[in-house]
């Protein structure tokens, strides 16, 4: 059973691994708020379990509710494994099984979120920051807890703060690509170029940076177009406003796509990827750009490096840096030959070490182990 705060991510970000884990003879439910993509679940032989699990609504008695509701759909399942995405998810899906018998739960962090990102500092996102860092560790060292992070930083931090067991924990980068499912294609020769983001509009990500480092382009004459393919995130704090992504459009360039399910084909039509997160667990929009082979600039924060190594199969620069940013912006899209030899190195890295197949053949390890310690504890107790 995955419990996953919404379809949409699901469909974005798991549903490639509950498909080869369909595949492999497991029988595969999900947990989620619904919008549209349910009806593309159930077709490929998910159920779906449709359940308000709170994510725009923070205070107590609405937590408290979706974790009530939460606790019945995993008390009435009968499950034999719980795989929760999400620091949000995990923290509601601990609360709803609390002074429970636990089945196995594996918890897979998928990033700190915009809490932990430094961009919520008023005292009531203090308080509420403070809570969380001390529900992590009941939370993380919980028995029935094995938990699965998409960076080696992340792993390593919880770690040393001792908030799991080293024994307990397991880095499994991201969500996979499949090479088989898209054929690259050349460079489009475009007149301007194209920078496209994909992602959020939400401060963390960069937006504000990318915007202004778009500008700058503009005024130094570096003739491009800027294309969002994206949405705000009302569930969000740090999401901008309707009225933000209206001021956006009205700048010279700057195009707004809306939230696309064409993704390799948005990544096809453009010449350069932008992702200037301030922190990520692990980026797939960086995934699908070596997929779509076309070179990318991303920042030196935790998750991003994790993928793009500066001057190897990317350009990285310091997170917050609208300057440095529309620097390199600038580099590629005035030199073709260096960005073919980084998008050829990014295809070649993200093939080999981030593909569905990987990340499954992992999972499956580690339900392997689950089950293996689950089947000793019951004999240890004859």
């Amino acid at each position: 059973m995955f419990v996953v705060p919404e379809d949409r991510l699901f469909v974005l970000y798991r549903l490639g691994l509950a498909q080869a884990l369909i595949r492999r003879g497991w029988e595969v439910a999900l947990v989620c708020e619904a919008s549209d993509c349910v009806e593309q679940i159930r077709a490929a032989g998910i159920t779906v379990i449709e359940a308000p699990l709170g994510r725009t609504k923070r205070s107590p008695r609405a937590v408290w509710r979706a974790a009530r509701r939460l606790r019945r759909i995993i008390r009435d399942a009968e499950a034999s494994l719980v795989q929760v995405v999400s620091l949000r998810a995990i923290l509601m899906a601990w609360l709803a099984t609390v002074g429970t018998r636990r089945v196995p739960f594996v918890n897979a962090v998928t990033g700190m979120g915009s809490l932990f990102a430094g961009e919520l500092n008023s005292w009531r996102w203090r308080i509420l920051r403070a809570v969380v860092n001390g529900l992590l560790k009941p939370v993380f060292s919980s028995r029935s807890a094995y938990n699965v992070f998409q960076n080696q930083e992340d792993h390593d931090r919880f770690v040393a703060r001792g908030l799991t067991r080293a024994e307990r924990a397991w880095v499994i980068r991201g969500s996979g690509v499949e090479p088989g499912s898209w054929t690259p294609r050349e460079e489009p020769r475009l007149d301007p170029p194209v920078i496209l983001y994909i992602g959020r509009y939400l401060r963390d990500k960069g937006l504000a940076e990318l915007i202004a480092a778009s500008v700058s382009l503009r005024q130094r004459g570096v003739a491009h177009r800027l294309r969002l393919a994206g949405q705000i995130d009302p569930g969000n704090p740090a999401s901008f406003t309707e009225a933000d992504a209206r001021s956006w459009a009205e700048l010279p360039g700057v195009e707004l796509l809306g939230w696309r399910s064409d993704v390799l084909e948005q990544l096809s039509q453009a010449n350069v990827v932008a992702l200037p997160s301030y922190r990520e667990g692990l980026p797939k929009t960086l995934l699908e750009a070596g997929l779509a082979r076309r070179a990318v600039v991303t920042t030196d924060v935790v998750g991003c490096r994790e993928v793009v190594t500066d001057g190897v199969n990317g350009l990285v620069v310091p997170a917050r840096d609208a300057d440095a940013l529309a620097a390199a912006l600038a580099r590629l899209l005035r030199d073709p030959a260096l960005r073919a030899r980084l998008s050829e190195a990014h295809h070649a890295r993200v093939c080999r070490e981030f593909s569905l197949e990987v990340v499954t053949e992992q999972f499956c390890r580690l339900y392997k182990v689950i089950e293996t310690e689950r089947m000793a504890a019951r004999a240890s107790k004859r």
